[in-house]
């Protein structure tokens, strides 16, 4: 018999900052909160108020937004103690993982979801303790796996040493959002010249890798034309700004929405080590862009061959000279004209949406 929708969702993250992870839990949970769907409350648990980015994007949706410790308690009470059914999502891989794991085990009317967002075997080799802690909540059998990608779901098998109870949702973008894209994309002619790096600024990001490009004589010897543009959050942007400064041809914007982000630029760099699925690069499908990444990205991949993008706007890279090489490529490669835009409805937010509803009911 199929289980009734539960009454309750809380979702965990650390907090609010840029990132995918939680963009996607924001926009997921105000669609839970909008649509209803059987589920009478939506909640969403920040450890930190610090880098709170996303929390406006939540006021009038119906979400009720807690913090800290007190709103910790407060979810643990409504959820227990009152006797709700509830699911946990543990929207991140590190301290959501113990919280949602604390409050399942405390609240009997519960089940436990944790939505994989990365590679766990390159995720955790930075951070063993997490890891130890990922691998035995995976285990135990108390959780199901929501894999953003069937890359992600491969490691999560190798990570776990054993099959365990997973679903592959790809992440989607908000369709408003993927209109807006388009149209400023068509709309602003960016030339393929104009180079864009979209995200947060970190080691597994890749932007040390970037940079270093950037910063080679050999490179800029022959990039007369070329420009790159640093879009990230206020942190990252007092991070970057002085490493640029006597780069010719780069900015950093924070702040930016995504209209005029894409709209700035006709080629993408997703320099990342490792990633679980990349909205920047659905974010640059829908609008058409040349897509440079590393190729050891299969995440990346899977999305350009689930959408059939044109092998002559997708350029692979490995090593430091293949990056300048490839950028330089992608630079005097027309980016794709509106008559061949991909068809992206296999990564649509309808499918998103339908995909999460389904685990909820």
């Amino acid at each position: 018999m199929k289980r009734r929708a539960r009454s309750r969702v809380v979702f965990f993250l650390p907090n609010l900052q840029m990132g995918g992870a939680e963009s996607m839990t924001v926009l997921l949970a105000s669609w839970l909160a909008r649509e209803g769907l059987g589920i009478s409350n939506v909640v969403l648990h920040a450890q930190s108020r610090r880098l709170d980015h996303l929390g406006p994007r939540l006021a009038g949706t119906g979400v009720t937004v807690l913090h800290g410790a007190i709103g910790y308690v407060r979810t643990l009470l409504s959820s227990c103690l009152l006797g709700r059914e509830t699911t946990f999502v543990a929207a991140t891989e590190t301290y959501p993982v113990l919280l949602s794991l604390i409050a399942r085990l405390l609240c009997p009317r519960s089940r436990l979801l944790l939505w994989l967002h990365t590679d766990p075997c390159r995720y955790f080799q930075q951070m063993p303790r997490f890891g130890r802690l990922y691998r035995y909540v995976v285990q135990s059998g108390l959780s199901h796996i929501i894999c953003v990608s069937a890359a992600v779901q491969r490691q999560l098998i190798v990570f776990a040493g054993k099959q365990v109870s997973s679903v592959v949702i790809h992440n989607a973008i908000d369709p408003d959002e993927t209109i807006s894209i388009r149209n400023a994309c068509q709309g602003n002619k960016a030339k393929p010249t104009q180079i864009g790096y979209v995200g947060r600024i970190s080691r597994e990001k890749g932007i040390d890798s970037l940079l270093l490009v950037f910063g080679d004589p050999n490179f800029n010897a022959g990039r007369p034309e070329l420009s790159l543009s640093i879009f990230t959050d206020e942190a990252g942007e007092r991070i970057v700004q002085s490493r640029i400064k006597d780069l010719t041809g780069c900015r950093v914007v924070s702040g930016q929405n995504k209209i005029s982000i894409y709209g700035a630029i006709g080629t993408v760099v997703i320099a990342s080590w490792f990633e679980g699925f990349s909205l920047v690069c659905l974010e640059a499908i829908t609008g058409g862009l040349n897509i440079v990444y590393r190729r050891e990205l299969d995440a990346v991949r899977e999305l350009l061959d689930i959408t059939n993008y044109p092998a002559a706007n997708r350029f692979e890279y490995s090593t430091h000279e293949e990056m300048a090489t490839t950028i330089l490529k992608a630079s005097t490669t027309p980016r794709l004209g509106i008559e061949n835009y991909p068809e992206i409805s296999a990564l649509s937010f309808a499918k998103f949406a339908q995909a999460w509803r389904s685990q909820l009911n």
